[in-house]
């Protein structure tokens, strides 16, 4: 570094900035010395990159800036919406801590507020870089001067633009949760899910069960998915008696309440695994989708992206998938 900093006549740390791509180096200086560097065949080393990571993570964390948690629901306090967002943003804040950064939410469905507005406010206070929480509908698009700012998103439910993503891996979720259901001897599995719910997640849990459904249920058990506009229980009656599953994955817990309208004992007349982790229920087997470890590693994917100064939409979209974790319950009891 300190030839090519002789070579361009710049200090060695303009040129140590200007090789990370740091926003405090004029562009035009940092492209002369990345061609110097090109020219000069410069490469890091690798073992002195790692000593340096090494010698961050064990330092007292400096303050970085300040990260904004984008809420674009209709609820000004998007983290006590549901556990899923208080699950993201407490994941998100610990983490932010830990790295020197403070991270404050940002409602951008404040009366009269408007995208440009929002990127003024938000370039005014110079964010670090912006987590885009969980958007409510699967048509919001969110118009901010994203060339402005360092962006990640959680999850894929946000139609415009695409960012960089942290999501649940959600078709190993399922991919679990049938493996376990078979694996306690159950050999007519049904799926109940909601149409929306599903393209949330680019199909990942009907994609995940037709799989796995091929590779561990016999042709004459398979059942077909229960894949529902609305919350209308009477199809799930219906489907239930016409294919009487002996186990059913569940996509949403307003189903549970129709077992009981039926009559059915669950964990007795018929095994029932949550497909996620839901608010209640905590008691049934269900797969734990993470929330809180999904909500740091955003954090540490943002980190990065600022670390290289990746203003602007992604020209190659990333995602980073946290596995989920098999938890038991009364409700799927082993019948081996």
């Amino acid at each position: 570094m300190r030839e090519i900093a002789d070579a361009v006549g710049v200090s060695v740390m303009t040129v140590s900035l200007a090789l990370r791509g740091q926003p405090h180096v004029a562009a035009e200086t940092r492209d002369r010395v990345l061609k110097m560097a090109d020219k000069m065949g410069y490469r890091p080393d690798p073992a002195l990159s790692a000593l340096v990571a090494y010698r961050s993570v064990k330092a007292t964390p400096k303050f970085h800036g300040l990260i904004t948690y984008l809420n674009c629901t209709p609820y000004p306090n998007v983290e006590h919406t549901n556990q899923l967002h208080t699950d993201y943003f407490e994941g998100a804040c610990e983490r932010a801590r830990e790295l020197g950064y403070r991270l404050e939410p940002f409602w951008l469905n404040e009366p009269g507020m408007t995208s440009r507005r929002a990127s003024q406010i938000l370039s005014y206070k110079q964010v670090a870089g912006i987590l885009v929480a969980p958007v409510h509908r699967l048509d919001v698009s969110i118009d901010l001067e994203w060339e402005r700012f360092v962006s990640v998103s959680y999850g894929f439910s946000l139609a415009h633009p695409k960012l960089s993503a942290v999501s649940t891996h959600n078709f190993q979720c399922i991919s679990l949760a049938m493996e376990k259901i078979v694996e306690y001897g159950y050999k007519r599995v049904g799926l109940v899910i909601n149409k929306s719910q599903d393209k949330r997640k680019l199909g990942a849990w009907s994609g995940a069960y037709l799989m796995q459904q091929r590779n561990l249920i016999k042709a004459k058990d398979r059942i077909p998915i229960l894949s529902i506009d609305d919350e209308n229980l009477e199809h799930f009656e219906k489907w239930y008696k016409r294919y009487r599953p002996d186990a059913v994955l569940v996509g949403y817990t307003s189903v549970i309440d129709a077992f009981d309208k039926m009559g059915l004992r669950i964990g007795e007349d018929v095994g029932v695994v949550l497909a996620y982790t839901g608010t209640t229920h905590y008691d049934l087997a269900h797969v734990d989708h993470n929330n809180r470890i999904v909500g740091r590693e955003a954090m540490n994917v943002l980190s990065g992206f600022i670390y290289h100064n990746e203003k602007g939409l992604p020209s190659h979209p990333v995602q980073t998938l946290v596995d989920g974790e098999w938890k038991d319950g009364y409700s799927l009891p082993d019948k081996r």
